[in-house]
């Protein structure tokens, strides 16, 4: 029983390495870029005061690159939630939530551990207790990767000297490891990522009811009914 244990806690462990090590990764990306861009533009000379600026400032657009992917990222899930069915909640990026609140849409602050953002939709009715989870669950990593062909083809376009190029190359970097990380079925943290999500889904009838029955909790309460008033089966165990 012992060694069943060991067994079972080592895929989560290997899991929760390959987690970190990509996110790792992303920064490792991000920091190559601007390297290699203060290498183009000093062209193997020495530092100057006003190169060292440019680096700090690289160092924020970094930064920015990964909160403009994290929106984008969310508004992927709100796309293809939209086109498969699915109705507005709420849409959080970090801790700012916008929620649809008796008709009318208000700002919140809730943080969740282990996630950057989230967007919340109504879910569509059970079909003999299936329901389309794939594009919910996936449209934050393809929306990652189709903006990051766009930010690359756009960086294409522009002088090396400038530094809106290494900005957008910043934004395709990121755009594709962050559809890595929440395209490859893990656990982040506490938290499942999407691919996790999606093929827990896709393969359970039980976890998409539970699912169903999440969203639609959260769609009521938000639009202002208590939980005493909703059906006693959804919280049976």
């Amino acid at each position: 029983m012992s060694e069943m244990s060991e067994t079972n806690k080592r895929p989560k462990g290997s899991r929760q390495w390959l987690a970190i090590l990509l996110y790792a990764l992303t920064g490792a990306a991000g920091g190559l870029v601007i390297v290699h861009y203060i290498d183009t533009i000093t062209e193997g000379g020495p530092l100057t005061g006003m190169h060292l600026l440019l680096f700090l400032l690289l160092f924020v657009l970094l930064y920015a690159a990964m909160l403009i992917q994290t929106v984008i990222h969310e508004a992927g899930h709100l796309v293809f939630g939209l086109a498969t069915g699915y109705r507005f909640v709420s849409f959080r990026i970090y801790s700012w939530m916008w929620l649809k609140e008796d008709g009318r849409l208000r700002c919140r602050r809730l943080s969740i551990a282990g996630t950057g953002g989230q967007c919340l939709m109504g879910p569509p009715e059970l079909k003999d207790g299936r329901m389309p989870v794939l594009l919910y669950n996936f449209g934050g990593a393809i929306m990652n990767l189709l903006a990051s062909a766009v930010f690359f083809g756009l960086s294409l376009a522009t002088p090396p000297a400038w530094v809106v190029t290494p900005f957008l190359r910043l934004l395709a970097v990121i755009g594709v490891m962050f559809a890595i990380i929440n395209g490859l079925p893990l656990r982040m943290g506490p938290v499942d990522n999407d691919g996790r999500n999606a093929l827990s889904l896709l393969h359970s009838e039980e976890a998409t009811r539970a699912f169903w029955i999440q969203l639609k909790v959260a769609e009521l309460q938000a639009a202002g009914v208590r939980v005493r008033d909703m059906p006693a089966a959804w919280f049976a165990v």
